[in-house]
């Protein structure tokens, strides 16, 4: 096989190799468009940021009831009556 025939066949393999790829990546956006996968995933985003946000703010309010119960346990405690109301 002389060089140019090698080159030849290099040449064809090359841009059926580029052919094949971008059939694939065309085929791919179909099949995600299909399914929906594409919207999944920003669905799937949109929920994983949300669940931070949850989560940060869970955190912050169990950190304030914790403030506040150590607040309340530093305070004077106050006597009450058996009745309900403060003691004269």
């Amino acid at each position: 096989m002389s060089t140019e025939a090698q080159a030849d066949v290099i040449v064809s393999l090359l841009t059926y190799a580029v052919v094949a790829f971008i059939i694939f990546l065309i085929l791919r956006e179909l099949v995600c468009w299909y399914w929906k996968i594409n919207e999944m995933i920003t669905l799937q985003k949109r929920i994983i940021t949300l669940l931070e946000t949850l989560t940060k703010d869970t955190s912050q309010l169990n950190q304030l009831n914790h403030l506040s119960d150590i607040a309340e346990s530093l305070a004077p405690h106050k006597p009450q009556s058996p009745y309900g109301r403060p003691p004269h």
